[in-house]
């Protein structure tokens, strides 16, 4: 292998740290060749000892086709001073030299944390606190959303670990800026006392590295557990086709930067392949929605159903664990049997199950969901979430009831609120063991309809059915 891909963890101003690192890669046989969306490339050397001196020259951007004439003057310099020019990271430059002691390219401290600090307010620390503002806000809503809807947000995974990443971005983002600003006052008092800018800890790049990770596995996990398949598959090849566009835009730019194409046609070049490149994924997403794949992927109903106001009805012939006729005498009565899994998490999980029928005879229905809370911590939050799931119907609650029949933890039943007066309504929400289930039947259920509900949805049986 020739080339190597790493996702490094150094703060945009940690050039002391940087400058060990690649040296000890140097010797390992590998040398920097380009930091590129976040991700540094290295390529196969003969092991060996270098020199690497870091620095910070603010006319330098990325978005730059051409180094400035002072680029140019200074880089000119460095070369004949036996430096090398390595990589650039947006104003940074990473330089090397043969040299076993090559002279210098910066000797005055405080000159180059005057440098720093002019190259970090310019680009990284007004990107990094726009990022901040919209990381706080998505956190904000974050939060928001658990108070207001909690089982959507501890059972959908997609929620769950898209929460996770904002917050580990939020924490990075902070950790940042403020390690900055903590480092900045440091050294400007270091070097006022004749000392040197002050060297950033190890522990700073592990700590740095170990949240970018996380926020990134948080960003893959999100996306990989959107159910269903047909949604994850298209979110996943979604994303896939912006990456490619990314990915094609980034190198078009660095192969106009190489060949030095003037600022303005690669202005027009690049506007014109994202335009081409965003039409191919509209298209494509257009044709998704019509294609055979996501018909496949999708759970299919047995037949539709035409009522007589003329609006169609999907029939399903699922297994669900409890039915209708489990508990009455049922004349030939055409149902639709559905059964849903609606997402799970690491912290729980959640099913549905709706028998409808499918005519206008009238006939009972039923509905009920099923939570596995698998973190007893959160069971009480899982609980208020679950009785609060249809929060847009008004003047109707849930309060405790007595009721020995369900052998239950709590039991809970729905009652329409009218100022004092409280009406039964034929909905209950049963506690057993780790197990929450809400079912809303259309009777009152007598205590054999209990026993069946029991027998069929208590702890001990869902936990061989689930």
């Amino acid at each position: 292998m020739k080339v190597r891909y790493r996702m490094e963890g150094f703060s945009f101003y940690d050039y002391d740290n940087i400058t060990i690192h690649l040296e000890k890669m140097a010797q390992k046989g590998w040398m920097l060749e380009k930091i590129w969306n976040g991700f540094w490339k290295y390529r196969k050397i003969q092991p060996q000892k270098l020199k690497f001196a870091v620095t910070y020259f603010w006319e330098a951007s990325d978005e730059n086709m051409q180094h400035t004439e002072n680029q140019e003057i200074f880089l000119e310099s460095c070369e004949q001073a036996g430096w090398r020019l390595c990589a650039e990271w947006m104003q940074m430059q990473i330089f090397y030299s043969e040299q076993e002691n090559p002279i210098p390219i910066e000797t005055d401290e405080a000159a180059k944390l005057d440098n720093i600090h002019l190259c970090m307010r310019q680009q990284y620390l007004k990107t990094n606190l726009f990022l901040l503002l919209i990381m706080s806000v998505l956190s904000f809503s974050s939060g928001v959303n658990l108070i207001k809807t909690p089982l959507s947000a501890l059972t959908i995974s997609s929620i769950f670990w898209g929460t996770v990443f904002t917050v580990a971005f939020l924490v990075y983002l902070l950790w940042t800026i403020l390690g900055y600003w903590n480092w900045y006052r440091a050294s400007k008092a270091s070097v006022r006392s004749g000392g040197r800018c002050v060297t950033l800890t190890r522990w700073n790049h592990w700590v740095t590295k170990g949240l970018i990770l996380l926020s990134f596995f948080a960003v893959v996990l999100a996306f990989v557990t959107i159910y269903p398949l047909s949604d994850r598959i298209y979110v996943m090849v979604r994303i896939g086709l912006f990456l490619f566009m990314v990915a094609i835009c980034s190198w078009l730019r660095v192969w106009m930067k190489k060949r030095k194409v003037n600022q303005s046609l690669s202005t027009l070049v690049m506007v014109a392949v994202s335009v081409v490149c965003a039409a191919g994924i509209l298209s494509w997403e257009l044709g998704w929605e019509k294609s055979v794949w996501k018909e496949k992927l999708d759970p299919q109903p047995v037949d539709i159903y035409l009522s007589k106001d003329g609006i169609e009805w999907e029939v399903y012939d699922d297994q669900i664990p409890l039915r209708v006729e489990d508990m009455k005498e049922m004349e030939e009565t055409v149902y639709s049997y559905k059964w849903t899994r609606k997402d799970e998490s690491i912290l729980a999980k959640c099913y549905a199950a709706a028998q409808r029928e499918r005519g206008e005879t009238n006939a009972p229905e039923l509905y009920y969901q099923i939570v596995e809370v698998r973190l007893p911590v959160l069971y009480d939050l899982c609980l208020n979430g679950l009785q609060q799931d249809d929060w847009w119907v008004e003047d109707e609650e849930f309060f405790p009831i007595e009721d020995e029949r369900w052998q239950a933890d709590r039991v809970y039943r729905k009652y329409a609120v009218a100022g004092a007066e409280k009406t039964p309504l034929n909905e209950y929400l049963i506690c057993w063991d780790r197990f929450l289930v809400r079912i809303s039947l259309d009777w009152e259920p007598d205590s054999e309809d209990i026993k069946v509900i029991r027998e069929k949805l208590s702890a001990p049986v869902l936990e061989r059915k689930l």
